[in-house]
């Protein structure tokens, strides 16, 4: 079972803005060089996909800002902290409280967004349909295991989850990033992950 709770992202957030507080530079990389990672993927289009009434949040961590997150873990969470020392850029949105059409589109939007990774060689890691949620999970790979980026669309009938993570991804540490910036369902790519080897 895989759960990707919108309110579990509210303790991400005030991490990154914590981090943003310490480092007055850390905007310095450019949006060009996040952009240029084979591992990002834009989630821009689902935050402007719906407007009236529902309730969108959408977060962009780059590099510098996940070093200075990952100085706050050194202590608490050695493991998340040396994985995060590899990430390029965290992007999610969140969207909540949205109507039966609003839902629809982002589905379509989702079902397009898809399609094009899988054109580009993202690999399906794990379907979940669960009652009305259906979560995806899609990994880009470099050579054989090198993990180089994470994508996870998860839509329910009013809300709607977004995360891309770009960088090299040690897909045996994602549950402690997971557990460290509150991102559930990330020890199920772990699993997966074991899967495609055997």
């Amino acid at each position: 079972m895989i759960e990707i709770h919108v309110k579990r992202w509210h303790a991400l957030f005030a991490l990154a803005f914590l981090a943003m507080a310490v480092q007055p530079r850390a905007l310095a990389q450019t949006d060009a060089e996040v952009r240029a990672h084979p591992g990002f993927v834009d989630g821009a289009v689902f935050a402007t996909a719906v407007n009236d009434g529902a309730a969108c949040t959408e977060i962009a961590i780059k590099g510098p800002v996940l070093r200075g997150i990952s100085r706050k873990l050194l202590e608490t969470a050695p493991d998340a902290a040396k994985a995060l020392n590899e990430i390029v850029a965290i992007h999610a949105v969140i969207i909540e409280d949205l109507a039966p059409t609003q839902s629809s589109t982002l589905r379509a939007k989702a079902e397009q967004v898809l399609a094009k990774l899988a054109g580009a060689g993202w690999e399906r890691v794990a379907r979940v349909r669960e009652k009305q949620e259906l979560v995806e999970i899609l990994l880009r790979y470099e050579g054989d295991d090198r993990v180089v980026g994470l994508t996870i669309v998860s839509t329910a009938q009013s809300e709607f989850s977004f995360v891309n993570i770009a960088g090299r991804i040690d897909v045996a540490k994602l549950a402690a990033i997971g557990e460290a910036v509150h991102l559930p369902g990330l020890d199920v790519v772990d699993q997966q992950k074991e899967g495609r080897e055997d």
